[in-house]
């Protein structure tokens, strides 16, 4: 199979091992809808930038507790350039579909990083763990380097977080310990 193939995975092989949740979301919409997958290729292009600057926002708002605040959080991504380069500019459509789950991430891990230092345990607590982990693992099956990114930078803003909002020495086995008494 060439690289190239447009009878296969909405042209792209799948022996290349370029993630595929996009494209499987494009056929399973294909399916449902009578739009043809080009059109759907296209609304999903789209609506990447409007859906991960609604994300930022509830993520801005829920940190700040400022409505202002967060809607230019949101603003501001979608006028930066660096968030239209990567689709437009390089055709990378799975890394920029991926961003959409990263906002989710951070709020899930935040809001269950945050009951687990108050040591207050309950279903917000695993429900908020649950869909994290959802978000992360749905970050890494649009974009392998972007669930990587996120996954790093979820252990950094845990030590960090833990530090300096709770003044708590971060323990990474009672973290660990934790984290598998919650599940």
């Amino acid at each position: 199979v060439p690289l190239w193939f447009p009878l296969q995975g909405a042209g792209v092989s799948l022996l290349h091992s370029y993630p595929m949740l996009t494209t499987f979301l494009g056929i399973l919409m294909e399916k449902v809808t009578n739009l043809t997958f080009v059109e759907i290729y296209r609304i999903l292009s789209f609506a990447t930038f409007p859906l991960t600057a609604w994300g930022i926002y509830v993520f801005a708002r829920y940190k700040t507790k400022n409505q202002v605040a967060a809607f230019f959080a949101g603003v501001f991504f979608l006028l930066s350039q660096a968030s239209w380069v990567f689709q437009r500019l390089h055709g990378i459509f799975a890394q920029s579909f991926s961003l959409v789950f990263v906002p989710w991430s951070f709020l899930f891990f935040d809001i269950w990083l945050s009951k687990n230092i108050q040591k207050a345990s309950g279903l917000i607590q695993r429900l908020a763990l649950l869909l994290g982990v959802v978000f992360t693992a749905l970050a890494f099956l649009t974009h392998v380097v972007t669930g990587m990114v996120v996954a790093l930078s979820l252990v950094a803003y845990a030590i960090i977080y833990s530090q300096t909002k709770f003044g708590v020495k971060f323990n990474l086995r009672n973290r660990l310990k934790d984290l598998i008494n919650t599940v």
